[in-house]
């Protein structure tokens, strides 16, 4: 269950210093400019619900396919974090239920016995 654990660590939320890490690289990568306070926390507003590596991803696969002068906007990242999270989601969601199915499985032969 350790395991368990440590993905659902994993799918926790990105912190508002990540997500800004996260800008941080596709701005200076763009040479742009990151949005002011006000414009960051909408961006930290939406992207917060998903996960650093999730976001990550996004960042790398916009900066390979973006070809607009400036930072992304949340839609973009949304675009590409929805689908990629969804399947970690479900993966974890269905690899969770395999292991209580076999938890349970193990204590009725345990009962058996």
């Amino acid at each position: 269950m350790a395991m368990i654990d440590v993905f659902a660590q994993t799918m926790s939320k990105a912190t508002h210093k990540g997500i800004a890490l996260t800008l941080e690289r596709v701005a200076s990568t763009f040479q742009v400019k990151v949005p002011d306070e006000f414009g960051l926390h909408t961006y930290f507003d939406i992207l917060e619900v998903y996960p650093q590596f999730v976001l990550d991803y996004a960042a790398h696969s916009l900066l390979c396919s973006y070809s607009y002068p400036r930072l992304p906007l949340p839609k973009d990242f949304i675009e590409v974090c929805n689908p990629y999270y969804e399947v970690h989601k479900k993966w974890l969601i269905k690899t969770i239920n395999h292991f209580h199915t076999l938890n349970k499985y193990k204590l009725s032969k345990v009962e058996q016995k």
